[in-house]
């Protein structure tokens, strides 16, 4: 039998992983994606000349993933559940990056109104744990890359530099876009390009973890509303996504996915768990 749900387990926590057991996701999976499938910034003069290259794989994995159906969204989701332990618990782990991330990702479960301003209400949630070892970590930092350096820089000083924090970016890519017809031709010119998180990101860190809360409330009208179209059909979807620190100057870039995650058929409103 599959264990209890996550956020309903009584006295304690429940643990992350729980909530996409079950026959109710038979044809789903879930695996680590690929940093590659994604272009992002490379320069120099990236403002001038706006090239972009596919990114180098990203150093953190998923681990779990749960999908919650609520009245309105959930916020600092590591503090409610039992996150994953890190790859190498025994281990000091002295990068100053967090072995775990949680990518928390709000999705409005109603239709969008142009005359209204809601920033919450009922919704789909999926909650995403990566993770990586301290020996991965420290690699990447001593590799020199500029997309490392940037990344320990943001995970330093978000909390202080607003203009820091709103540099966190989310990417998504439909890989089966043609298959779902000519209904969602007009999301062609979007597939794979970035969302910058800015007014709409929520981040909170606790003990070895960052949790990055993106509620989709906030996003444009346009955007809300081709989210109220493929909430329904998300079981056909083959889906990339993940994110990654926006690099703005020559010493920031090229920019580098740093989660990436494949998700393969799973349906976003049934199979979601109510909490």
């Amino acid at each position: 039998a599959a264990p209890p749900s996550p956020l309903t387990c009584t006295p304690g926590r429940g643990e992350a992983g729980y909530t996409l057991s079950g026959s109710a996701h038979t044809g789903y999976s879930l695996v680590n994606g690929e940093g590659t499938g994604f272009d992002v910034r490379v320069g120099p003069s990236y403002k001038k000349l706006g090239k972009k290259s596919p990114s180098l794989d990203a150093p953190y994995a998923v681990a779990t993933a749960d999908l919650l159906r609520r009245p309105k969204a959930l916020y600092n989701v590591a503090q409610q559940i039992r996150l994953p332990p890190p790859p190498d618990p025994d281990v000091l782990n002295d990068t100053g990056l967090p072995r775990r991330l949680v990518v928390n990702v709000i999705l409005p479960n109603e239709q969008p109104s142009l005359t209204s301003a809601k920033t919450d209400g009922e919704c789909v949630q999926l909650v995403l744990v990566f993770t990586a070892n301290t020996a991965q970590l420290r690699a990447w930092q001593q590799s020199g890359l500029p997309a490392a350096r940037l990344f320990t820089r943001w995970v330093a000083n978000w909390a202080d530099s607003p203009e820091l924090k709103e540099r966190l970016k989310l990417l998504s890519k439909v890989e089966n876009l043609k298959d779902l017809g000519s209904a969602f031709g007009f999301a062609s010119k979007y597939n794979g390009k970035p969302a910058l998180i800015t007014k709409s990101g929520n981040i909170s860190q606790g003990e070895d973890y960052i949790e990055m809360g993106v509620n989709a409330f906030r996003f444009a009208y346009l955007t809300k509303k081709g989210i109220s179209m493929a909430l329904p059909r998300s079981s056909e979807m083959v889906l990339q996504a993940g994110v990654t620190i926006e690099g703005r100057d020559d010493d920031e870039l090229p920019e580098q996915m740093i989660a990436v995650a494949y998700v393969k058929h799973l349906d976003l409103l049934s199979g979601s768990t109510e909490i």
